[in-house]
Parts: structure tokens; C-alpha cells; sequence
């Protein structure tokens, strides 16, 4: 089944497709979060810096891309992964990314749907 978590706005669409396979990668492990028109991806990130991290929109996809510094450092046991990722997401057409913060490993991305005024219904009023 293809996962609906990564069509951010295709609701419609993702209920329409959900017959067809996908593979989509898990790391990082992450969180969708709808409230009426606002969504928030939350993406758990310990061990990476702000620094680490790049997001980018371009042509309606969110690309989330973390490449840590590597540190010379001697592990006896190394559990938590700090790995090169990029994890894209498909943005609908009225889907605007309104902010990013970082607290404590958890990385966390804003969006809303944004229609404009000519998108809006209109009602008319009868005479």
C-alpha cells in the first residue's frame, strides 16, 4: 500500500490510490500531524545538529536532507543512528511551508493549506 503520510493536500488522491504499492525509506522515524488546514511534520533526529540539517521546496516537493559531521570517536556500541538521509514529501497545490524549529532531537516542519480568495467558494445572494 502506498503511504498517504508522504502527499501532503491529496486526500482525495491518496484514498484513490490506496490499491497501488510503494517503498517509501523509514529512516528517519517521523510523525504527520493533520488539524484542519495545517499539518505539522514532526521528524525524531537525535544526534543531528541544525546545522546538519537542509530543507528545501522546489516544484511543490518538501526535501528534508540531514548529513551529519562525522567525529572520530571510539564506540564500544553505537545504537543511535546518525546516517546521511533525504526524505522528500509531495506538496498539493495550496500547501505552503510556514516554518521549521529544532528542540531536543525532534525536528519540526509547519504547513497550511493556503487557498486563495478566487479558489474560495462564493455564495450569491438572490435578488
Amino acid at each position: 500500500m502506498l503511504n498517504k503520510d508522504y502527499f501532503l493536500g491529496f486526500d482525495r488522491l491518496m484514498r484513490d490510490m490506496e490499491t497501488f504499492g510503494g517503498n517509501i525509506p523509514k529512516y528517519p522515524p517521523h510523525n504527520i500531524i493533520k488539524e484542519d488546514d495545517k499539518f505539522k511534520i514532526e521528524m525524531a533526529l537525535a544526534g543531528f545538529a541544525k546545522e546538519d540539517i537542509s530543507i528545501e521546496v522546489k516544484d511543490k516537493i518538501l526535501r528534508v536532507t540531514g548529513e551529519p559531521l562525522e567525529e572520530a570517536k571510539d564506540y564500544v556500541f553505537k545504537g543511535i543512528s546518525s546516517k546521511r538521509f533525504e526524505k522528500s514529501f509531495m506538496l498539493g497545490e495550496h500547501i505552503k511551508v510556514i516554518d521549521a524549529d529544532m528542540v531536543n532531537g525532534l525536528l519540526s516542519i509547519s504547513l497550511e493549506e493556503i487557498i486563495p480568495e478566487e479558489n474560495k467558494p462564493l455564495t450569491i445572494q438572490i435578488k
